[in-house]
């Protein structure tokens, strides 16, 4: 079908890593999911460390937000629309295990789709209002809008 594409003595990739985000040509987002949790996970590990040599909570909370929140977070604008049911299920079990260990603070939401639409909405913000933003010319041209309103009469008596 699309043949002409086709270079002939060019090997082609399954997967492209770009920004630390690794896009695959069937457009899931599973194996970069897995190495995320397995990153993750042995961050865990080491706030364990951290906590046996006497870290407070707090501090170990924001050890945790800094790093291991954010690797999630910064993924999650391509994840939201790659994310399979199963890869989203390991990620909230995965904050789950860490609210339960304490290393996570009560406050961040366990549903991974919050984390997404927060990132969704982030990202169109910026997008909206920087209009040298790459993504810009994509949106649609503002529409202004003129409405003429009559006056109330307000010396009509209805009771």
């Amino acid at each position: 079908m699309y043949d002409f594409l086709l270079v002939r003595h060019c090997n082609y990739s399954e997967t492209m890593t770009t920004l630390g985000v690794m896009l695959h040509d069937n457009l899931t987002a599973e194996d970069d999911a897995g190495l995320i949790l397995t990153s993750c996970s042995s961050s865990l590990c080491a706030l364990q460390v951290l906590r046996d040599h006497g870290l407070p909570a707090s501090s170990l909370q924001e050890v945790f937000r800094t790093t291991i929140l954010s690797k999630i977070c910064y993924c999650a604008p391509t994840w939201s629309g790659l994310c399979s049911a199963s890869d989203r299920a390991r990620l909230a079990a995965f904050l789950r295990r860490s609210k339960k260990c304490d290393y996570c603070a009560d406050d961040v939401p366990t549903m991974v789709t919050d984390h997404f639409a927060a990132a969704d909405k982030s990202l169109f913000k910026r997008v909206l209002n920087n209009e040298l933003h790459v993504l810009h010319p994509l949106l649609p041209d503002k529409t202004i809008s003129c409405y003429k309103l009559c006056r109330a009469n307000t010396t009509d008596n209805y009771t």
